[in-house]
C-alpha cells in the first residue's frame, strides 16, 4: 500500500466538504464510533490518550478513503498536527471516489475531526475538534492489568455492547464501513509506535 506522510498543507475550511454538509444526528455519530471501535476484532484495548487515538481513527479513515496509509512523524497531537490531520482528511473527502461507503457514515465520523472555535474561557478561545470530547465522554475506562500497550485503556463494558449492538442494528453499508475502517484502525494500533 502506498503511503502519505502527515505534514504540513495548505489551509482548508473548517467545516466538512460540501458534499457532506447536513446535520448530523449526534446519537448516530456516536454508534457509527463504537461500531468502528467494536468491529477492530475482539480486542477491548484502545490508545486512551484522545490525541493518540485521533492520530490513529484520523489516519485509518485516510487510508479507507485514499487506499494509502497516512504515516505520521511521532505520535501525539498538538494543534498545529490536529488541524493538519484535518487538512489530510479534508483533502481526501473531496476527492474521494468510493461508491461502496454510506455518505452519512463518513460524514458522521468525518465531523469529529473538524476544527471548531471554543469561546471558554473567553480571553482564550480555541480552535480545536470534538474528537478529545468524545473520546473522553465514558468510552473507556483505565485497567491497569494486561494493557497490551503502556498507555491503553479498555472500552467501558457499556460501550462495547453498544457497539455490538450497532453492528446488528445499523443499515448495512454503515456495518459495512464500520468494518473496513475498524479493520484498518486495527491495522494502524498494530503500527504504532512503543512508548
Amino acid at each position: 500500500m502506498a503511503t502519505t506522510r502527515l505534514k504540513k498543507s495548505k489551509e482548508v475550511p473548517d467545516e466538512l466538504p460540501p458534499r457532506f454538509q447536513g446535520k448530523i444526528n449526534v446519537n448516530f455519530q456516536r454508534r457509527c464510533l463504537l461500531a468502528v471501535l467494536v468491529a477492530r476484532h475482539d480486542d477491548r484495548y484502545l490508545p486512551g490518550k484522545p490525541e493518540n487515538a485521533a492520530l490513529l481513527l484520523g489516519g485509518a479513515i485516510y487510508s479507507v478513503l485514499t487506499g494509502e496509509d497516512l504515516v505520521i512523524p511521532g505520535y501525539g497531537l498538538d494543534r498545529d498536527r490536529e488541524r493538519t490531520l484535518w487538512s489530510h482528511l479534508y483533502r481526501a473527502a473531496l476527492d474521494v471516489v468510493r461508491t461502496d461507503l454510506d455518505s452519512v457514515f463518513l460524514q458522521a465520523l468525518l465531523d469529529l475531526f473538524v476544527p471548531r472555535r471554543h469561546d471558554c474561557p473567553p480571553d482564550r478561545p480555541t480552535v480545536e475538534s470534538d474528537f478529545e470530547n468524545v473520546w473522553g465522554a465514558g468510552l473507556l475506562s483505565w485497567n491497569i492489568h494486561a494493557r497490551p500497550h503502556e498507555e491503553d485503556s479498555e472500552l467501558t463494558l457499556s460501550a462495547w455492547r453498544a457497539g455490538k449492538e450497532a453492528l446488528r442494528s445499523l443499515p448495512p453499508k454503515v456495518i459495512a464501513g464500520a468494518w473496513f475502517v475498524g479493520s484498518r484502525l486495527e491495522e494502524a494500533i498494530k503500527r504504532r509506535p512503543s512508548q
